[in-house]
């Protein structure tokens, strides 16, 4: 999503907003709405909003069109998301409703931004555009510091908006109507004429991401909530798996690993494995993933789960994976000498702590590896130091090659023998997105020249959010200078404005 001069809008609004109004201490959002719809505000996740604001944010805070500005001040949040809703307001502030047929909020356009907030005094968090459970409304993040002018740089979509409609329409399933509600993985059309006009259809509310859809109908494919195709595919080539990497202070290897049992209870199992804590190394360790007995659907579902959240269940002696929906499954296992001693339910233990650090960066790697089609790819790398072909590489040259090419390798690989597991919509997001938005799990793996689609936050900083039109394109950052005169600038910054 792009921004044209109505980003001169939160500029000059920045310009009116009362030094006194910004605390060092929290973080500021400033939304700013380019439409001529007036435009919603919701908070999903436990806000703490900076006491003393000019307007205290609620549900259903209007912004108005054509415009209008709304400033919030968060002292801390983690993993909240502030929903935008577009001229109409919303039954359920949690934004549920988005892929819920039944929801009175399913034809209504509404859209949201994440973002973590430390608490007071402690710098550290981040904003990011989000699509990885749907898409629907163009808007732009940027940030500036309070001591200097423009310190980030804006998170858009790369293209026209419509493009990135067009593109999603070609792929998707049946759109779901007022008639039709196919509660699927594509796109939803409305009758409220608040949607985008397409070259296709007239009215499109949002395209959902299959990640985020429950079990669809009697002869639908679910192309990205389940790898079974993928998974089968390299049970029965015998194909060979292997994770390297080094991560905040932690590290891990596990090589050779591959995945047996059967089509319906597929086990991945890594042996011969070693970690890290930085005060300790750990060797002889086998991970297991999906193992007998456990939840096989643990591989089938890799993208279901966004992060690898883990909690170790002392009665089963296995670790707990955490899906998006909040379930927990008895599903990953890890035993060898050193470790077989250690209670990993003992967060408080800073080795413990360490030792749950690098599993979940080996059992992150394992779904990255899904999610990205590298595992078992025959693409042919030739990048620098990086050679050979795609399924050959470890996570660490994986993770390496995403972060000097984007998506150029990726994604081909992807379920060699049975496209309807292709994970389309993934791939959809990341052409049209340029890595500014996160668009489908652990995207933020993929950095070409950098970009990132999370904005790091720090205490007194402020983020502009601009809901735009669905017609706009965004100047360059670089741009902004000229367009708005240094002068401007130093304005702005000296008002003391947050990120």
């Amino acid at each position: 999503m792009k921004i044209k001069s109505p980003f001169t809008l939160s500029l000059g609004a920045a310009l009116l907003l009362p030094a006194a109004s910004l605390v060092a201490e929290s973080v500021t959002y400033q939304f700013t709405n380019t439409r001529s719809e007036d435009v919603y505000l919701y908070f999903d996740g436990g806000f703490s909003f900076t006491a003393g604001q000019s307007v205290t944010p609620t549900n259903g805070m209007l912004v108005s069109g054509n415009g209008g500005v709304a400033n919030i001040q968060i002292d801390s949040v983690n993993s909240g998301r502030i929903g935008y809703s577009i001229g109409q307001t919303l039954d359920d502030a949690t934004l549920g409703g988005f892929n819920n047929t039944s929801s009175t909020d399913y034809y209504k356009r509404f859209d949201k931004v994440e973002l973590t907030v430390n608490a007071a005094g402690l710098n550290g968090g981040n904003a990011d555009i989000t699509a990885t459970d749907w898409t629907s409304v163009p808007v732009s993040l940027s940030k500036y510091s309070n001591s200097s002018t423009y310190t980030g740089y804006t998170k858009t979509y790369n293209a026209f908006y419509n493009s990135l409609l067009e593109s999603a329409i070609a792929n998707a399933a049946t759109p779901s109507t007022p008639s039709n509600p196919y509660n699927g993985a594509g796109f939803v059309l409305g009758n409220n004429g608040y949607g985008v006009n397409t070259s296709s259809y007239s009215d499109v509310v949002r395209f959902i991401a299959p990640s985020t859809v429950a079990p669809l109908p009697a002869g639908k494919t679910e192309p990205y909530v389940s790898f079974s195709g993928y998974v089968n595919t390299l049970r029965q080539n015998a194909t060979t798996m292997s994770m390297n990497r080094t991560a905040a202070g932690v590290s891990w290897t596990f090589n050779n690993g591959s995945i047996s049992g059967t089509e319906s209870d597929p086990t991945a199992t890594f042996s011969g494995g070693s970690l890290s804590t930085g005060s300790n190394d750990y060797t002889g360790l086998t991970l297991t993933i999906g193992s007998d007995g456990l939840e096989s659907e643990t591989i089938y579902k890799a993208p279901s789960y966004a992060s690898t959240e883990l909690e170790y269940d002392a009665e089963t002696q296995t670790i707990k994976l955490k899906e998006q929906n909040g379930e927990t499954s008895n599903a990953i296992s890890i035993s060898g000498p050193g470790l077989d001693g250690i209670d990993l339910n003992d967060p408080g233990n800073p080795e413990t702590a360490a030792i749950m650090q690098a599993i979940n960066g080996a059992v992150e790697d394992f779904y990255v590896g899904f999610l990205l089609g590298a595992w078992g790819s025959i693409t042919p790398v030739d990048e620098g130091s990086i050679q050979g072909l795609l399924g050959d590489l470890n996570s660490g040259q994986i993770l390496e090659l995403g972060e000097a090419t984007g998506i150029e390798y990726f994604f081909d690989g992807a379920q060699p023998s049975d496209p309807d597991y292709y994970s389309v919509y993934a791939l959809i997001v990341a052409e049209n997105s340029d890595n500014t938005v996160y668009g489908f799990p652990y995207s933020d793996f993929i950095q070409k020249d950098g970009e990132n689609p999370l904005i790091t936050v720090a205490n007194g900083e402020i983020i502009y959010i601009n809901i735009l039109s669905d017609d706009v394109v965004v100047p360059e950052p670089s741009t902004y200078a000229m367009l708005f005169g240094v002068g401007v600038l130093m304005v702005v910054l000296y008002r003391r404005r947050r990120k």
